[in-house]
């Protein structure tokens, strides 16, 4: 496990040096560029896309370059649970970053009433619970096999992440004024409360399925 973990491990690195410069960047650019402010203020959803985007051919090369020198499925598929998961994290850190820079260090308060977006801490555990159920059902998708029928269901998958993901975004953007029944979003209410329950639900469903389906994933060449 240890070789794996220290793969990982420099991916790890380079991801979040690269992010890490990202944020700079976007943070120095936005009190002069409208472009970068309209980065600026959605990065804190940044957590929800970014890594889900980046599993079905990130995670297919990774899990073929483990499985053909050797390593063991069950090691291959905790190493990628670990970098999916520490991927997630970085993610949802730089972006957090980034508000942090641009306000305390660049002295750029964001405007929330002109769009920016404010996630409160309570809100928090729900984004990141999105996040992961994302990213769950891309590593699924990996193992799902080329053909006509499974094209349909990937389809699915894909239109469930992007209706959770794409409802997320929308309810913390203010200008959209969504329905008062929805907002405030906050894990202490009993309607998001059971959300995030069926997220974690089913991210843990997704991460059993895949489980099951590495022990047959062929090596592609």
């Amino acid at each position: 496990m240890r070789p794996v973990l220290r793969y990982f491990g420099r991916e790890l690195l380079g991801f979040a040096g690269v992010m890490l410069a990202v944020c700079v960047v976007v943070a120095l650019l936005a009190p002069h560029l409208s472009l970068f402010h309209t980065y600026l203020c959605m990065m804190p959803t940044l957590c929800i896309w970014l890594p889900a985007a980046s599993q079905p051919m990130g995670g297919s090369l990774h899990r073929n370059l483990l499985l053909g020198f050797g390593c063991r499925r069950s090691t291959c598929f905790w190493g990628l649970q670990f970098y999916m998961l520490a991927m997630e994290a970085l993610t949802w850190l730089c972006s957090r970053f980034s508000i942090l820079l641009a306000r305390d260090v660049f002295w750029y308060p964001l405007r929330y009433e002109e769009g920016a977006i404010e996630i409160p801490p309570l809100s928090e555990p729900i984004f990141l619970l999105v996040g992961v159920f994302a990213v769950e059902i891309a590593f699924v998708m990996q193992f799902l096999p080329q053909n006509k029928l499974t094209a349909f269901f990937k389809i699915f998958l894909l239109l469930i992440a992007f209706m959770v993901c794409g409802l997320m975004t929308a309810l913390v953007i203010p200008s959209l004024n969504m329905p008062l029944s929805l907002t405030p979003m906050t894990i202490l209410r009993p309607g998001w409360a059971a959300f995030a329950l069926a997220l974690a639900a089913g991210a843990a469903a997704c991460g059993a399925t895949a489980r099951l389906m590495i022990r047959k994933a062929v090596v592609q060449q």
